[in-house]
């Protein structure tokens, strides 16, 4: 009877390949997703504090504007071209100082200061953006300061930048699997997303570039996780709302929609055709005019972005209490003409894949730290490497390899020369205006390392190399 037993106990449960076929199939399906955001989240709060918490001054790059168009925003209020700073940003500025040399303010009670004292003659310059980043931080970050010890807008705010990088994830993990990586590599991907030192200084502070992940995501993930759906009249319009979105966010973001439309023209009539999803075999292989085909694909994304940048000219315009010639951030870039031999240099640019000078320089101290700084770049050279790679083949991932690739090329030129039509100046465009391109390389090295024999092993190395090094220097910084 004891032996029977035990044979009973040796041959009792699943075999081993129907276990390895269970635990296959969850961490291919939504519930791996969830697990994936969910570990990858853990690493965004956890860095964002650390970040808020050794960061104290206002960061260079326009924190002061932003502050301000926060806590106007709080008040139920827009801010339009000629609006003078408050009292709230210029107290917040004066007591916290600015991580740049040349300006040093008394900290005095609130309300003792005027705008003239501060840079930009006091003139708010974050006119030009959306106000969703503004309205939506500020309504939760009011409910953060009722519910919680956090006693101060600005505190919460910056404590709030991790909010904005959960949809990207939602979008990016499940685009991620769809294009066939595996769970390590989902999560080692996302993780390496969120700690590179541009995306932690946005989601970190308050910077309406805390918004770059979602819309890039928006624009290039949507048509993989549609799948067939796409090309009906349903999918179209779900392509054009989510187009709308990413502009409404921010108008930068028009890099990345020239990635979305080549992409959507690639999945069309390109290469990665006969990769795309369509349930239907014949109608995937549908004779057609190619023109008509792209037209059809890139014609809803541009209609949503196209209405709500129109919208958003047309409220400007309306909030505007004074002239472009009286701003004094135009004056310092205003041109005469178009600049024909920057906006050929701009063809040069890295984007997203930089991650040394001008695109290092901004970010805080600890961020710039030689071992940083050289980790930093090795990752983007590989990224980019790895792009090149995906972009040679001919299914869906080449198509947002290529698309990334494409758009890292114009977004500059495209930038430029709609700043010089729309206001007649000319600025370089900052590395960090390609940030929402990051979605479609973090995805596009996911799906492409995912499939080489020790690439996920090898991905998730990097991470943990990386994520530890950036959580020394950050916790050294506190």
């Amino acid at each position: 009877m004891r032996s029977h037993a035990r044979h009973r106990r040796v041959i009792s449960g699943p075999p081993a390949s129907d276990r390895s076929a269970a635990e296959a199939g969850w961490q291919d399906s939504w519930r791996g997703d969830a697990l994936v955001v969910a570990l990858v989240m853990v690493v965004v709060v956890a860095f964002n504090w650390l970040h808020v918490g050794a960061y104290q001054t206002l960061s260079p790059v326009d924190e002061f504007q932003h502050v301000d168009y926060l806590y106007k925003a709080g008040k139920g209020q827009m801010v339009g071209r000629g609006d003078l700073v408050g009292d709230e940003a210029m107290h917040e500025e004066a007591c916290r100082g600015v991580d740049a040399p040349g300006f040093e303010m008394p900290c005095k009670p609130i309300g003792s200061y005027h705008a003239s004292q501060f840079q930009e003659g006091g003139q708010n310059t974050a006119y030009i953006h959306s106000p969703v980043y503004y309205f939506g931080t500020a309504w939760v970050g009011k409910a953060v300061v009722k519910a919680t010890p956090i006693d101060n807008l600005f505190k919460a705010a910056r404590l709030l930048g991790p909010m904005w990088v959960l949809p990207a994830l939602l979008l990016m993990v499940p685009t991620m699997r769809r294009l066939g990586a595996g769970i390590v590599a989902r999560i080692a991907a996302g993780i390496l997303a969120v700690t590179f030192p541009t995306v932690l200084h946005a989601t970190s502070t308050v910077n309406p570039d805390a918004t770059a992940l979602l819309g890039g995501a928006l624009v290039l993930c949507v048509p993989v996780l549609l799948a067939g759906r796409w090309t009906r009249p349903g999918g179209r319009v779900v392509d054009g709302l989510a187009a709308a979105a990413s502009m409404a966010l921010k108008p930068s973001n028009l890099v990345v929609l020239i990635a979305g439309a080549w992409m959507r023209v690639d999945l069309s009539i390109g290469p990665a055709r006969a990769d795309s999803d369509v349930p239907d075999a014949q109608d995937r292989l549908r004779p057609g005019p190619a023109v008509s085909r792209s037209v059809s694909a890139v014609l809803p994304m541009l209609l949503g972005a196209g209405v709500v940048s129109a919208v958003m000219l047309v409220v400007q315009a309306r909030l505007a209490s004074s002239d472009p010639d009286d701003i004094q951030m135009l004056h310092r870039y205003t041109v005469e003409a178009f600049p024909w031999g920057p906006f050929a240099e701009s063809f040069l640019s890295t984007g997203q894949f930089s991650a040394a000078g001008e695109s290092s320089n901004y970010l805080a101290p600890f961020l710039r730290l030689p071992f940083i700084v050289v980790s930093s770049a090795v990752i983007a050279f590989a990224s980019l490497v790895v792009t090149v790679a995906a972009a040679l083949r001919s299914d869906r991932t080449a198509a947002m390899a290529r698309s990334v690739l494409i758009a890292t090329l114009l977004g500059g030129p495209a930038l430029i020369a709609v700043n010089f039509i729309l206001q007649g100046i000319f600025v370089y465009i900052p590395v960090r205006y390609y940030m929402s391109l990051i979605p479609g390389v973090v995805v596009v090295g996911a799906a492409t390392v995912g499939r080489w024999r020790h690439g996920p092993h090898a991905l998730a190395a990097v991470a943990v190399v990386w994520s530890g090094a950036l959580a020394f220097a950050l916790i050294a910084a506190q």
